[in-house]
């Protein structure tokens, strides 16, 4: 129908009582009214039903790396140089027993070894002299591998007295203090790679259908009231029968650097 109605004259039916010049400006008000609101329509479409609706979930920032260390020996803490809040680098030594014992079972079994091997030695001479009995070349043999298999276990042991830092990153706390007696498992200082942090999430199960490693998110951190991106990079391999969810690990990215382990936010994925 078009926006003005066209004229009739009175002879072919039309209404004598209005002019033409009135009934058209009428007309194109009534039509043009409906414009306005057809229009807002269409925008408010757009707001309410986007393309795609974000969905989000409570996370929690996790440091990539953490451990606690124990002591594998019982014994006295001789030294323990870190506190909550350093710096460690890989190969550290945190702290240290006090292992004069077993240093010194290490150099008795050396010299035990050394003996070993001047045996074995002569043995080998004569035999190839064809003055040696071959049970005495055999015997010194064994000997000598006992001997070696003594020093290992004692280097194996004596290593144990130090306390090594397994990766770069931060001491989260002490469980000891310098020259208090440990026991064998007992843990000494808990630490943690803050430079390397993941997202832990728990999405509903029904994502799985769009859910992906690699899929994009923004994660809004409750501490910091900043957002970072992040991905996803692996999915749980098991949905929990009770809760009908799933566990979903994130890594952010280089702009994340004020974040500390613990913080907690919220994180929206696009929906697709």
């Amino acid at each position: 129908m078009g926006l003005l109605a066209p004229f009739r004259h009175p002879r072919d039916g039309g209404d004598p009582c209005v002019h033409p010049h009135r009934q058209a400006p009428r007309a194109l008000a009534l039509r043009l009214a409906w414009i306005p609101a057809f229009a807002g329509m269409t925008v408010l479409a757009g707001i309410v039903s986007p393309a795609y609706p974000a969905e989000s979930v409570r996370a929690l920032v996790a440091a990539k790396q953490h451990a606690v260390l124990s002591s594998q020996l019982a014994g006295r803490l001789a030294r323990l140089d870190v506190k909550a809040g350093d710096r460690i680098r890989k190969g550290q030594t945190l702290a240290a027993l006090d292992c004069a014992l077993q240093r010194g079972q290490l150099a008795e079994h050396k010299a035990e070894l050394a003996a070993a091997e001047k045996v074995h030695s002569v043995n080998r001479q004569l035999a190839g002299l064809k003055s040696g009995s071959a049970l005495d070349a055999a015997s010194a043999e064994a000997n000598l591998a006992k001997a070696r298999a003594r020093v290992e276990m004692a280097e194996a042991t004596a290593a144990m007295c130090d306390i090594r830092a397994p990766f770069d990153g931060r001491v989260v706390d002490r469980r000891a203090e310098p020259f208090q007696n440990v026991a064998a498992g007992q843990a000494v200082v808990e630490v943690q790679d803050d430079g390397q942090l993941e997202v832990d999430m728990i999405v509903p199960s029904g994502w799985v259908a769009w859910l992906k490693p690699g899929s994009a998110f923004t994660l809004t951190v409750d501490e910091t009231a900043r957002s970072y991106p992040g991905r996803v990079s692996r999915l749980g391999v098991r949905i929990d029968a009770a809760s009908q969810s799933l566990k979903v690990t994130g890594e952010l990215g280089n702009a994340a650097a004020d974040l500390l382990p613990g913080m907690s936010g919220e994180a929206r994925f696009a929906k697709p």
